[in-house]
């Protein structure tokens, strides 16, 4: 089940070698002040490599429904 209430659906995918997908979310730093983002999500890449995923601002929640940020 989604969020949304929705029942969620499973398939199989295809995954491209040249574009690797998260195998797993390490940690989370915080970054300086003057960076153009609060917060980073470091991952490990299905091939192997580890690095960042995502920039965001901690103090920013967005909705799955509307996709709008909320403070």
């Amino acid at each position: 089940m989604t969020l949304t209430g929705v029942p969620a659906k499973i398939g199989s995918i295809s995954v491209n070698p040249r574009n690797p997908t998260v195998e797993e979310v390490l940690r989370f730093e915080d970054l300086p002040p003057d960076s153009l983002a609060s917060r980073r999500a470091i991952v490990r890449w299905s091939d192997g490599t580890e690095g960042e995923a995502i920039r965001y601002y901690s103090d920013e929640i967005l909705s799955p429904v509307d996709g709008v940020g909320r403070h």
